[in-house]
C-alpha cells in the first residue's frame, strides 16, 4: 500500500515539475543552462530512476553553478 501511494505521489510530483516549467518557460529568458538542467532532470527521473528527493537539489546546484 505505502509502495503504490508513493508511486502515485511520484507521478504527482512529475507533473507539477513539468507544469512548474512550462510556467517558469512563459516568463524566463531562455538560457542554453536552463534547457540543460531541464532535460538532465527529465532524463535522470525516467530513464535512470532517480528519486525526485535527489533530482530537485542537484537541479538547483547545477543551476547555481551555472549562472
Amino acid at each position: 500500500v505505502i509502495q503504490a501511494s508513493l508511486i502515485g505521489i511520484r507521478a504527482a510530483v512529475t507533473g507539477m515539475i513539468f507544469a512548474a516549467a512550462i510556467i517558469i518557460a512563459q516568463t524566463a529568458e531562455l538560457h542554453w543552462a536552463s534547457i540543460a538542467i531541464f532535460t538532465l532532470s527529465i532524463l535522470a527521473l525516467f530513464r535512470l530512476h532517480i528519486d525526485v528527493a535527489w533530482i530537485i537539489p542537484g537541479a538547483g546546484l547545477l543551476g547555481f553553478l551555472l549562472y
